[in-house]
């Protein structure tokens, strides 16, 4: 029998293990559409959610489908994968979603000419606009080792702070093993999300900030953490579903006033 997981490691009162697992096993499962993934959006001083979700303020995390608010994070990251979405204008402009492309980049490209194919934002033949992504699917995890799977997007300027979180995970300290020295799967480090406040004359906004969690000088891995064998399970297990299309993003959200 497998063990039961729970975030305080026993059963309610009142409820056997056989009469748990039993019930449990009863479970149908989800269809892909039940299974999409919620986005993790920096609410910025625009956001649409500050002032209208009670405790929401500029400067933090925002799970859009739980309305759970943090001002830092702590992560792992399953998957790293390119997404290209189609606006009718550029966000923060009014654009209005078109079409989701996922990482279909040729697609979008027939629909551009020239040198459009290959620009910072690229426009379609008929005035849409193309907007670049590196979706982070992560777990946010909290003190007792429950974990919210989500979407983090990074365009635009912060495009730049995907490429270093990457290069991150692309060198991060390798583990030794029947096979020698290897880098381990992105979700065995864990990492801090925080956020930095930037200004100019036009306002001020937030940019995120990614740090490798580190204690005494120890890289911490998602061993170290309440309820990590689960949560590295369930991370096996969402990269599975990725790879095979068992799970997707939810739908994209309205362009909003979160770019940066």
């Amino acid at each position: 029998m497998s063990e039961v997981v729970t975030t305080n490691g026993s059963l309610p009162v009142g409820i056997d293990d056989d009469e748990f697992v039993k019930a449990a096993m009863g479970n149908k499962g989800f269809t892909k559409d039940e299974g999409t993934i919620p986005f993790m959006r920096v609410m910025q001083p625009l956001s649409p959610q500050v002032g209208t979700i009670p405790g929401v303020t500029a400067g933090g995390y925002l799970n859009l489908a739980t309305n759970k608010f943090e001002k830092e994070l702590l992560v792992i990251p399953v998957d790293v994968r390119w997404n290209y979405t189609e606006w009718s204008a550029p966000q923060g402009e009014g654009g209005q979603f078109v079409m989701d492309w996922g990482s279909n980049e040729s697609g979008w490209q027939e629909k551009c000419a020239g040198d459009q194919k290959f620009a910072y934002q690229p426009i379609t033949t008929d005035g849409h606009v193309i907007l670049k992504a590196r979706h982070f699917y992560i777990f946010s995890i909290d003190e007792i080792g429950d974990y919210e799977r989500s979407i983090f997007p990074m365009y635009a300027t912060s495009l730049k702070i995907a490429k270093v979180w990457s290069t991150m995970l692309q060198y991060a300290p390798k583990v030794q093993t029947s096979r020698g020295m290897m880098t381990p799967a992105y979700f065995y480090y864990t990492y801090h999300l925080s956020l930095e406040e930037q200004k100019n004359a036009k306002g001020r906004w937030f940019v995120p900030k990614v740090t490798a969690n580190i204690i005494d000088n120890k890289y911490q891995t998602v061993f170290d953490l309440p309820n990590g064998r689960a949560i590295w399970e369930a991370a096996v297990k969402l990269r599975s579903d990725l790879d095979s299309g068992e799970a997707k993003a939810a739908a994209q959200e309205g362009s909003g006033d979160d770019t940066y």
